[in-house]
């Protein structure tokens, strides 16, 4: 199993994750033209993507949404709520995420996790590669929650890699541009994860089992790269297992093995 960012933050989000013949989009907030370069980029095409997910109905991660489904015969998964948050209720094979209900597409299988954010009904995911019955490895896809409750925890814990946001510092994001309202939400419990968040996260996780860390959705105006990297160090016992998405770039294929 692989995987690859077509960007990571405010201004768009995309992951795409592959199996062996199986390709499937996390979230699109960008884009066609944007999209199609980017996976030309990656040797893919819109027509390789068998599945479609959305986990939640904010600009940027469902902008693209649309006009993708329009020029893709890829299934669309989402929750009912985030359908009718982004009003894509009329969308063509649409399919309904529900918490706990396992998804299989071709050789990988989801579980959508609730999680804590300032949406409709949002999903996180565990997606794990697999062959016939045979289950392997397991990519933990962790981003836009204000906290991470036990149930998230137990679920997020032994991922052989994880994607995980570390969206803003906290003196950054106080003495930041945003108006009260917006960084009030940014740091409540259903906003965002902020760097002392995740990386005291990394102190749960089974780190001896863990590949591979990505630091995700990183803010450009309440964060630093040099931050996220300090503040996740200090926590890893492996330093050379962190990786940095960005919002421009994301990151290439990254191997689960």
């Amino acid at each position: 199993m692989r995987c690859a960012s077509i960007g990571s933050g405010s201004k768009g989000n995309a992951l795409l994750v592959e199996n062996k013949d199986t390709t499937i989009l996390l979230d699109c907030g960008f884009s066609l033209k944007h999209l199609k370069a980017s996976l030309i980029e990656l040797g893919k095409a819109v027509e390789d993507i068998d599945a479609i997910f959305v986990t939640h109905e904010h600009s940027d991660h469902v902008a693209g949404i649309k006009t993708l489904s329009n020029n893709s015969s890829a299934a669309i998964y989402m929750s009912y709520g985030t359908a009718v948050a982004s009003k894509l209720l009329s969308l063509p094979r649409l399919n309904f995420i529900v918490d706990g209900r396992l998804i299989r597409i071709g050789n990988l299988e989801l579980r959508p996790v609730t999680v804590p954010h300032d949406a409709r009904e949002p999903f996180q995911f565990v997606i794990q590669s697999c062959a016939n019955e045979t289950k392997g490895r397991s990519l933990g896809v962790l981003t836009d929650l204000g906290s991470i409750p036990p149930h998230v925890a137990g679920e997020y814990k032994e991922c052989d890699a994880l994607i995980l946001e570390a969206n803003y510092d906290l003196d950054m994001l106080r003495g930041g541009p945003y108006p009260p309202s917006v960084k009030k939400r940014v740091g409540s419990d259903w906003g965002h994860l902020s760097n002392q968040q995740a990386a005291d996260f990394l102190r749960v996780i089974d780190q001896d089992k863990l590949q591979w860390l990505v630091a995700a959705h990183v803010s450009a105006k309440n964060n630093s790269v040099n931050k996220v990297v300090e503040e996740f160090q200090a926590n890893l016992s492996d330093k050379e297992k962190l990786h940095v998405a960005t919002q421009k770039q994301g990151f290439s294929w990254m191997q689960v093995v």
